[in-house]
């Protein structure tokens, strides 16, 4: 069965806006049962460090960091219904961790992630975040890996129950998958479920790697609208030509890339140059005057400004 490669921001808004895909892979990550879930209006994506644009230039074509934010009302595996922020990050390369950082700030501080109750009472939504990374974190063999609050009596150490609004509104829950992990592997359900963004799939000819080559019967049966949400995606012009708008990005974002380390390398080397000029500089200006000479003649000989030379001489 051929379907759009996934990892492509393009095939994956296309396989998140169709509700049951997006409630299974949420809800199968987050471990959650996912009753409702809203698209919710987000930042689809922002450029790596380094690449924005200066004043008057062209915008930079880089695509980091794919974002999409869901409102969701969830049942926990205690019974309880809630609402939550699910947020989804994916990103093909390494990201500053500050990056991550300020956007969930942003989500802790909106107004919009705030429910007020019948009685006028304010509580914060609690946020889930999940991360997709196209790269090996190199902590854990593991394809997925769960981050969760879990709240202690400090003399004890027991485990507590700490359902409260002050835990879940300040603290969160986050899972990551490692991409690069799941390739081969069908160990669980889960790992079924995520197999279509094993990156070790065989590539379709005619599509290089935006489409994939799956065996279908390894897929989990009673999710097989997950794949054909995304063998549509693999028909669709608009998929296509935004899946070789992404590859063109990321050649450009190498490009930059290198750009920016020469220009780098190359300012690092003038420096290193001066400094070691000015030192070359320095020890003349000590010998000649250990010969005797004073300032003023050390300024004749070597055409420097007089202060100059006392500067180094007194090591100003």
């Amino acid at each position: 069965m051929e379907i759009a490669n996934p990892i492509y921001d393009a095939a994956f808004k296309y396989l998140m806006q169709d509700d049951r895909a997006a409630r299974l892979l949420v809800g199968r990550i987050a471990e959650m049962e996912v009753e409702t879930l809203e698209l919710r209006p987000q930042e689809r994506a922002t450029p790596r460090d380094g690449e924005r644009a200066e004043s008057g230039a062209a915008a930079p074509p880089p695509l980091a960091l794919f974002r999409m934010d869901f409102a969701a009302r969830v049942r926990t595996a205690e019974g309880r219904g809630r609402t939550v922020l699910i947020e989804i990050q994916k990103t093909n390369a390494p990201t500053a961790v500050e990056r991550f950082r300020a956007y969930l700030g942003q989500q802790l501080c909106s107004p919009d992630n705030v429910v007020v109750h019948p009685s006028g009472r304010r509580e914060a939504v609690p946020i889930v975040t999940i991360y997709l990374l196209g790269y090996d974190l190199g902590v854990s063999d593991e394809a997925v890996l769960d981050v969760c609050p879990r709240v202690t009596a400090r003399r004890t150490r027991a485990a507590l129950d700490a359902d409260h609004p002050f835990v879940a509104g300040i603290h969160h829950r986050s899972h990551i998958v490692q991409i690069p992990r799941l390739r081969g592997r069908r160990r669980d359900e889960l790992e079924r479920i995520l197999s279509i963004f094993d990156q070790g799939a065989t590539p379709v000819a005619r599509g290089g790697a935006h489409v994939l080559s799956i065996d279908e019967s390894a897929y989990p049966q009673e999710y097989g609208f997950v794949l054909r949400q995304l063998q549509r995606a693999a028909a669709e012009e608009d998929v296509r030509r935004f899946m070789d708008g992404e590859d063109q990005l990321l050649l450009d974002s190498v490009s930059l890339g290198m750009q920016a380390e020469y220009e780098r390398r190359r300012a690092e080397r003038a420096e290193r140059q001066k400094a070691q000029a000015e030192q070359a500089l320095s020890r003349s200006i000590r010998h000649l005057h250990s010969l005797g000479q004073d300032a003023e003649a050390i300024a004749r000989a070597l055409s420097l400004d007089p202060e100059q030379v006392r500067r180094v001489l007194t090591g100003e």
